[in-house]
């Protein structure tokens, strides 16, 4: 028997109650069973409720991290004894595990931690902790700790010969009599009573499960948290004492330990976890898998009941197989855990910051914090939240302190990263900045001054170089783009002409201070004239299209709506129907205003732009006849039945009479009046002859009148002026003595003030003295202390004393007996004891009270004193006010004085010149009346003349005009508006038409406004009304050429005759300048061509221009191109917000989500409802994208384009306009245009209320895209940006806790037009900012202008990546220009992460639908991620090349990259990977057909379609034919589904329709 076992006793011959739990437990876990016992017991003496002074607890003294690790939540569970003895067990398993076996090493591990366990290994016994030394030698055998296995180290010590060892410490080795509760002991709580435990009989076999500590309650919450929650199912009851199966045998552990470090944590972070247990059986979709009662059981063995460990392994498996590969993998992690945990510091640390690296949460300190304390305290809780995180994953326990601290690290170390960019982002910025200036005086022609450069850093050499570099690119890449072309002339009229057309937020120009402008052009650009007039439209049809709808779902049909809204607002008469319908009033008035801010003479109602619907109009027409005889008769039908109607109709006949009034009845009166006035010229002739004579004589007068009133006028003026020098005179005098008074009165004062402040510092400063005596007295006599008084009362007492005693001893020397003695040495004590005690208290009472008494006199006196000052103050200061009151009334008088006698003295010389003045002027009266009275007769005699007539002298017009010229005016009239309905300027150059009356006729349908009776009828059935298009388009028609003739108009053109007459005049300057530009008279034309498309707003209808079924059919293909290989372009919009989160922070790439966005706060801080948000934002900045409305409207606004495109031909309109509408209303469609509009809206409110706050408060710091570069880049004046902010500090409020209300929107939109022009440049260029957006400028030269719909065809998807070179490139190396390289640094950095996550997101989703060998193949191929190597190195690689290819920075040269197929299938629009069985059909050469495919997506379509029809026919014609093999079959169905695969790219559709069809087994 070890003899440190002897404190025991026998023990281990003893029964305990516990020893069945312990046995099973051993069994289970594979452990040494006495040696167990052992340990428990030396443990805690088998007392369930022992709590160390370090907080071990229970029967294994267990500590509260540890218990943690393993899942533990509830530390009272701990006092549980059969709980606590299995968690013994299992951590002894697992120490086993680490300890390769040895039970003496696990128990140094158990006692002492790793270190000691590997220095037990080793065989470094010295090292080992004293107590770790005792606690295995108490539990080992005699032999010193028992027999070794083969594969055990052998101590290195005499068995015989114990070494010398202190004895063991009692916390170490308790005896029985520790445990005794009265003493302070190891052990804190009392030993418990086993007689009252629900026990067997010792003699009995224990029950290997007693107490179920799986809390019922507990489990069943936590799996209804999970997502997955009722599949996994919550009816189990554990089986971790019932099953062995699953014990841990070390001798069959023959792993690793797991190598601590950078690569380890990058691997078992829980990003690369989650995607690992995702792929565990190659598949990430699928029905969640619910395990049986015994399958649960089985699989909460493995975790060692652990229920985080349980759930990460559970949530998303699919089958059991599934979980069998996510046990692998989480056992793995769990085990790297642990050896983290046990590792050394470093190891440790650098493991943290690989596992940071993988970590999406540790990049928040990039992305939205700032400063070194913001991106520390941000990644110390972000590193708290990931290990929540990885807790859901793996199930592992983490160290929050360590977590936090390796948080903090990272996030400092980005910080310390952002300073040292510094540096080297000021030095691009410099040079880059150089290559600016250098340019500018290249281009000028200037030398250029070496001190241009003061104060620049840079390399000069270097900036050269990048001039060259620029220029040998910009001379390579073509231009394509309507503003690039004129962006590219030299001439400074077109650069001029340039800036008042396009925005262009590039590096624009720098002025003379050095400061970098985006535009010289102050006023509003026509693309912005042409965005605000889209705004305002869409926001109008928003509103018509609500009402319009509602309408309908009262039962109202289209046709009968438009025709009672024209009928309303034409007519001013409400249909029946409609009367107090409040939708249809809606439509009515806000088409009645909109109308009328398009008019010229603000008209509002009495007219609707007629335009006709060409549906309708072409079912006039037979297109087998000629086309010119059928617009002959249709006119002249028409125009009858219009006149007929106006003539029999009273209230028409009245209504267009009245119109003949006013529009040309009134023209005609006023011509006749222009030709009276002619006719009255040729009297003047005459009349002239007479006039010369009399003007000379008129002439003569007036000039001796002239003067006559010079001489009077100057005698006048001499008086006036003496007058006036002497009013002049008072002002200075009385000055003079006014300033005399003032300075009595200051001196006065003054000495007023100077006496009073003397009086004051004396009365202080005696007071003061005399506070400060009593002060002193109080102080000293309050410094007094009680032991002073007690020391001078002793004195006393003590002198009593003795005089007692002197007494005392007399009277015992003369004393005769004893007993006399005795009494006098009694009187003597007593008075000692009672006389001389009182005699102290009443002493120490009546000193204390004159202690008293003294110092509340003292205090009494300081404020009698403080009284008298104050007393005396008071006094003073009344003096010293009643004399300054005195002062002030007697200078008061003075100046009363002097006042009255300057107003006398003026008067009176006042009423001299005005005397003067009179006299003067009735001297001029009276020679003025004579040169009139000269005139008076000449004018008569001239009179005489004028009145003379002429033979054929001509008579104004009548009031009213004659019917018979009315009439005539109808008929004309109602030819030009009859042909304008019918023919809608179809009948080009009217050649088909032979109609004398007609083919002349010129006719504008937008703007003609005679109010015929529009439902007038012709005997077939034709009316106007019948030819109506819908209001809505006719009035959006009306308002693009409205618009566009204004836009003419700002250049000085009346038509666009003249502006394209302009346009050639600076291009003939262009071309014969001596400067060779890079655009030609083709490319020029061209241009023209797409900027009065872009005017006239007709460029979003370019691609349509060629009419031939080729053209519709290319239409076609495109359509449904776009229709099926749009599905992740809506994701991708996602992904581009690198911009938004730079500005903003990361959660605004959440903001930018459709839906999500509704889940965070508002700008406007909760001021305003997200209703009112919307409408703020639609009215001000309008919406990035049109929204198309419901599928109705998209199908009729469709074939109505197309009708007019392919001249009336339904078959090409109706083929066209399907696929269109299919390719518009499809959700992936919407889910893009959503995006784009969730992202610009999100990043413009943020805008807005930023802007608001700061109109508010001008001392808060900007921030976001209210920076300093804002107003430069966008062209803005200080001016305008200041009166911006009034308007919204003026019509907006910001709450105590800022939040915003817009309580006057009216006065936001049109109290200052420069101002909301002012907001939109912003809000656009916020838009342009974080998405790539296209502009009006942005149209290609071949839209439209070559015809060819091929070109179409090619570059479909590729127009993003095309214009990203200027969006987005040439973005950058302007901004750097600008200074600014570490931001654009920082936003390359931003694009390539999130093209990095954008091309992961999309890789994940395009698995849907794969088997697992497809979705092995294709992870490889596209991430070169092996699922049995794990991710690599290879893998982060790839997957970091995909994100730059993904990135909108770099769309343009990866679109180069891709036309060379490198890495296609990164792409969202590709066919994607094929996989390897159809690879090894091919031959190993280039694959021209696969080429294309990725090239051009339509020549996908196209192939695809044909594919489909191709070989579902061979499949046809084949089946049940003998002369073709089964194998034959087979393979044409193999690729007829490979066509049906490849003619889309819409997730899990693809290959989970191929792998359907392709199933031979269905």
């Amino acid at each position: 028997m070890n003899p440190r076992r002897s404190a025991w006793g026998d023990f281990e011959n003893t029964e305990h109650p516990y020893d069945g739990i312990i046995k099973d437990t051993a069994e289970r876990y594979g452990l040494n069973h006495t040696l167990f016992r052992r340990q428990l017991y030396q443990e805690s003496r088998f007392n369930p409720n022992a709590v160390s002074r370090a907080g071990a607890m229970g029967v294994g003294q267990i500590m509260p991290k540890t218990a943690k690790a393993y899942g533990v939540t509830d530390l009272s569970t701990l006092k549980d004894p059969f709980f606590n003895i299995d968690l013994a067990g299992r951590i002894m398993k697992d120490n086993l595990k680490y300890a390769k076996g040895n039970h003496y090493a696990a128990l140094a591990m158990y006692n002492g931690g790793t270190a000691a366990m590997k220095n037990y290994l080793k065989g470094d016994y010295k090292s080992l902790p004293k107590e770790t030394w005792n606690y295995i030698d108490t539990i080992g055998d005699d032999d010193r700790w028992g027999e070794q296995k083969v594969d055990e180290p052998v101590p290195t010590v005499n068995p015989s010969e114990p070494p010398k060892q202190e004895p063991l410490e009692d916390s170490l080795n308790p005896s029985e009599d520790s445990l005794n509760p009265s003493e302070d002991s190891y052990l804190i709580d009392r030993e418990p009573v086993f007689t009252n435990l629900d026990l067997p009989e010792a003699s009995k076999e224990i029950k290997p499960f007693i107490k179920d500590p799986v809390d019922e309650d507990a489990v069943r919450a936590a799996l209804a948290n999970t997502t997955r929650s009722k599949l996994i199912g919550i009816s189990f009851r554990s089986k971790r004492w019932a099953d062995n199966r699953y014990v841990y045998d070390p001798s069959q552990d023959t792993s690793d330990e797991p190598q601590v470090g950078f690569a380890g944590g990058l691997k078992h972070g829980y990003v690369p976890t989650y995607l690992r247990m995702s792929f565990a059986d190659g598949s990430i979709f699928g029905e969640q898998f619910a395990p049986s009662d015994e399958q649960r059981g089985e699989i909460l063995g493995k975790v060692g009941y652990n229920m985080d460990r349980y759930h990460a392994v559970l949530n998303g498996a699919t089958s059991m197989e599934d979980v069998e590969e996510r046990l692998k993998i989480n056992e793995e992690v769990i085990k790297y855990r642990q050896a983290e945990a046990n590792a050394g510091w470093f190891p440790s640390i650098t493991s943290s910051i690989g596992g940071a690296v993988v970590d999406p949460l540790s990049y928040v300190p990039v992305l939205g914090a700032y400063g070194m304390a913001g991106r520390v305290l941000t990644g110390a809780a972000l590193g708290a939240v990931s290990n929540q995180i990885d807790t859901y994953v793996s199930g592992a326990e983490h160290d929050i302190m360590e977590d936090m601290l390796v948080g903090a690290m990272f996030g400092a170390g980005i910080e310390f990263a952002f300073k040292g960019l510094g540096k080297g982002g000021h030095y691009v910025g410099d040079t880059a900045r150089r290559a600016k200036i250098i340019r500018e005086y290249q281009e000028a022609g200037k030398d250029l001054p070496s001190e241009v450069f003061d104060g620049i850093g840079g390399s000069t050499k270097v900036a050269t170089s990048l001039n060259n570099l620029l220029d040998n690119i910009e001379r390579r890449v073509p231009l394509v783009s309507t503003k690039g072309v004129f962006q590219a002339l030299e001439s400074t009229n077109f650069r001029k002409f340039c800036e008042s057309v396009f925005v262009d937020r590039g590096s624009g120009y720098v002025d003379e201070n050095g400061v970098h402008y985006a535009t010289r052009f102050q006023g509003q650009t026509v693309e912005e004239k042409l965005r605000a007039a889209q705004i305002d439209f869409e926001n109008f049809e928003s509103g018509y299209r609500d009402s319009f709808n509602n309408l309908r779902k009262l039962g109202h049909d289209d046709a009968e709506i438009n025709l009672a809204i024209c009928q309303a607002i034409e007519n001013g008469v409400t249909p029946s129907k409609f009367v107090g319908n409040e939708e249809f009033s809606k439509i009515v008035e806000s088409t009645k205003d909109f109308l009328q801010k398009t008019s010229k003479t603000g008209q509002r109602g009495g007219y609707v732009p007629r335009v006709s619907d060409p549906r309708k109009v072409g079912d006039l027409f037979d297109p087998k006849l000629p086309r010119g005889p059928q617009v002959e008769r249709l006119v002249n039908e028409l125009s009858k039945a219009l006149v007929d109607g106006a003539v029999h109709k009273p209230e028409v006949r009245q209504r267009i009479l009245d119109y003949y009034k006013k529009n040309v009845y009134a023209k005609l009166k006023a011509e006749r009046e222009a030709q009276i006035a002619e006719q009255d010229k040729k009297k003047d002739i005459k009349y002239q002859k007479v006039a010369k004579a009399s003007n000379k004589i008129i002439s003569d007068k007036a000039t001796q009148a002239s003067r006559s009133i010079e001489r009077i006028q100057e005698r006048g003026d001499v008086r006036g002026d003496n007058l006036a020098d002497k009013y002049n005179e008072l002002e200075p005098a009385y000055n003079k003595a006014k300033n005399k008074i003032f300075e009595d009165i200051s001196n006065d004062l003054e000495k007023a003030e100077a006496d009073y402040n003397k009086a004051v510092k004396e009365a202080k400063a005696k007071s003061e003295k005399k506070t400060k005596e009593l002060e002193k007295e109080y102080n000293k006599l309050d410094k007094t202390s009680d032991a002073d008084i007690d020391a001078e009362i002793n004195k006393e007492i003590e002198r009593l004393r003795k005089e007692a005693e002197l007494k005392k001893e007399l009277a015992k020397a003369k004393a005769g007996t004893e007993r006399q003695a005795n009494a006098a040495q009694k009187r003597y004590d007593k008075y000692v004891s009672t006389t001389l005690v009182e005699r102290a208290k009443k002493l120490k009472e009546k000193a204390l009270k004159a202690r008293e008494a003294k110092k509340e006199a003292l205090l009494e006196a300081i404020e009698a004193e403080e009284q008298r000052l104050k007393n005396t103050l008071e006094s003073k200061k009344e003096s010293y006010e009643a004399r300054v009151e005195g002062i002030q009334k007697r200078e008061s008088e003075r100046l009363k004085e002097l006042e009255k006698k300057l107003v006398k003295d003026r008067d009176s010389i006042i009423e001299k010149i005005e005397a003067v003045e009179k006299e003067t002027a009735d001297k001029i009266k009276a020679k003025e009346r004579e040169v009139s009275e000269v005139q008076r007769q000449q004018h008569k005699a001239q009179d005489m003349v004028r009145q003379e007539k002429f033979e054929d002298n001509l008579e104004p017009l009548p009031d009213e005009p004659d019917w018979v010229d009315v009439l005539e005016w109808m008929q004309k009239e109602a030819r030009e508006d009859a042909l304008g309905w019918i023919d809608q300027g179809t009948s080009m150059g009217r050649a088909i038409i032979t109609d004398g009356n007609i083919a002349n006729i010129k006719y504008d349908p937008e703007v003609t406004r005679i109010p015929w009776d529009t439902s007038a009828t012709t005997r077939s059935g034709l009316s106007i009304d019948k030819l109506r298009r819908d209001p809505l388009e006719a009035v959006r028609m009306h308002h693009n050429k409205v618009i566009g003739d204004n836009i003419l108009l700002s250049y000085g053109c009346e038509n666009l005759g003249d502006f394209e007459s302009m346009l050639g005049k600076m291009w003939s300057e262009e071309a014969n300048s001596a400067v060779r530009g890079r655009v030609d008279a083709k490319k020029f034309a061209q241009a023209q061509e797409q900027l009065i498309n872009m005017i006239y707003n007709k460029h979003h209808s370019m691609s349509d221009v060629n009419s031939s079924w080729l053209g519709a059919m290319a239409d076609v293909i495109r359509n449904l191109t776009f229709f099926s290989k749009n599905a992740m372009m809506g994701m991708a919009n996602l992904f581009e917000q690198g911009e938004a989160i730079k500005h903003y922070g990361a959660l605004q790439f959440f903001k930018g989500v459709p839906l999500v966005r509704e889940l965070f706060d508002n700008w406007a801080k909760n001021g305003m409802t997200n209703a009112e948000i919307r409408q703020a934002q639609s009215l001000i900045f309008g919406m990035s994208v049109r929204d198309t409305g419901l599928l109705r409207d998209i199908a009729t606004e469709s074939f109505e384009k197309q009708l007019r495109r392919f001249n009336g031909d339904k078959a090409k309109s109706i083929l066209v306009a399907a696929t269109d509408t299919l390719a518009q209303a499809s959700p992936f469609t919407k889910f893009i245009q959503n995006t784009e509009n969730s992202i610009v809206e999100a990043s413009q409110g943020m805008f807005l209320g930023e802007l608001i706050q700061y109109a508010h408060n001008k001392s808060i710091s900007k921030k976001g895209f209210l920076n300093k570069e804002l107003m430069q880049r966008n062209g803005i004046s200080q001016e305008n940006f200041d009166n911006l902010l009034k308007i919204l500090k003026e019509s907006t409020t910001v709450g105590k806790n800022k939040e915003i209300t817009i309580d006057n929107l009216d006065a936001i939109l049109s109290k200052d037009p420069a101002a909301l022009a002012t907001l939109r440049r912003m809000g656009d260029y916020v838009a342009h900012e974080v998405i790539q957006k296209n502009t009006l400028g942005d149209a290609f030269l071949w839209e439209g202008a070559q015809k060819n719909p091929f070109m179409q065809l090619f570059l479909q998807f590729k127009t993003f990546a095309l214009r990203s070179y200027d969006k987005r490139l040439k973005k950058i190396l302007g901004r750097m220009a600008e200074g600014d390289a570490l931001g654009q640094a920082y936003s390359i950095f931003l694009s390539t992460a999130l093209g990095t996550v954008g091309a992961l997101t999309n890789t994940l989703i395009n698995t849907a639908g794969m088997d697992e060998e497809q979705r092995k193949e294709y992870l490889k191929k596209t991430l070169k991620y092996d699922s049995e190597e794990g991710l690599t190195l290879d893998t982060a690689f790839q997957a970091g090349i995909n994100g730059v290819m993904r990135s909108s920075v770099f769309a343009f040269p990866s679109l180069l990259l891709n036309t060379a197929g490198v890495n296609t299938d990164v792409k969202t629009t590709t066919e994607g990977f094929s996989s390897q069985k159809e690879k090894d059909e091919l031959y190993g050469g280039f694959d021209a057909d696969k080429w294309f495919r990725d090239l051009a997506p339509a020549y996908s379509t196209i192939k695809s379609f044909m594919d489909i029809a191709g070989y579902s026919a061979n499949v046809a014609r084949m089946t049940g034919d003998e002369n073709f093999t089964d194998e034959q079959l087979e393979n044409h169905k193999e690729k007829a589904v490979r066509a049906i695969r490849n003619s889309t790219n819409i997730p899990f559709l693809k290959w989970g329709l191929y792998n359907t069809l392709s199933n031979k087994d269905e």
